[in-house]
């Protein structure tokens, strides 16, 4: 059964081209995240595959990673300095994330970045 699924998913995501829906997403996405860290003198170093970009802080990156997890959450966003991009990410999505995304950008560059909690660990280890 899933050899089957996953043969008609390949079918329909050729159809519909989605390899090119989300190149065009990612490209959006961290041209986005430039210009919002450059108009709020935020240095962040964008990467990532097409799929998965990503973005670091240049500076205090856990602390700023933690506070923009922190504010998103706030505003209803399960967000971080990663997106996995689907094909249901349209631009009206994208340009809601990116107004709420200038505002912690703008917090951060204020240093007005207070946390609620504890930064966020970075490494996986055994809880028992």
């Amino acid at each position: 059964m899933g050899f089957a699924a996953e043969l008609k998913k390949k079918k329909i995501m050729e159809k519909k081209k989605t390899h090119k829906i989300i190149k065009k997403t990612e490209k959006y996405i961290k041209l986005y995240w430039k210009k919002l860290s450059k108009k709020n003198n935020i240095n962040i170093i964008v990467s990532g595959i097409d799929s998965i970009p990503q973005f670091s802080f240049e500076k205090e990156n856990q602390k700023n990673k933690t506070f923009l997890t922190q504010e998103m959450l706030k505003k209803g966003y399960l967000a971080s300095n990663i997106v996995y991009v689907s094909t249901v990410h349209t631009r009206k999505i994208l340009n809601k994330y990116f107004l709420e995304l200038d505002l912690i950008f703008k917090r951060i560059s204020l240093n007005k970045n207070t946390l609620d909690g504890k930064i966020a660990h970075t490494e996986f280890k055994r809880l028992n």
